[in-house]
């Protein structure tokens, strides 16, 4: 007979440098640093995209399309950091 040989298995493999430990700890900092800054991120955003939207109001007829692409990011951009910074609460 032959010698039987035993694999290692995958997850004995791969090192988990990442762990769902680490993941939280870095959002519940990065939540952090946004909570303690968000009086002023609030304000400096929410004009952002008041200019923005200025912008693409303005300058439709000239430039065409891109415009409202531009407009729709940092409108969604903002939008989720007004629900990650009000939804979610670190452990």
């Amino acid at each position: 007979m032959g010698q039987i040989i035993k694999f290692p298995k995958a997850a004995e493999q791969t090192p988990r440098y990442l762990d769902g430990k680490v993941i939280s700890q870095v959002v519940c900092f990065v939540w952090v640093i946004i909570a303690i800054l968000w009086p002023v991120l609030r304000w400096i955003a929410a004009f952002e995209v008041t200019l923005q939207a200025l912008r693409m109001l303005l300058l439709f007829s000239e430039r065409g399309f891109f415009l409202d692409w531009i407009f729709i990011t940092h409108f969604l951009a903002f939008t989720a950091l007004v629900c990650f910074v009000s939804l979610y609460r670190p452990k």
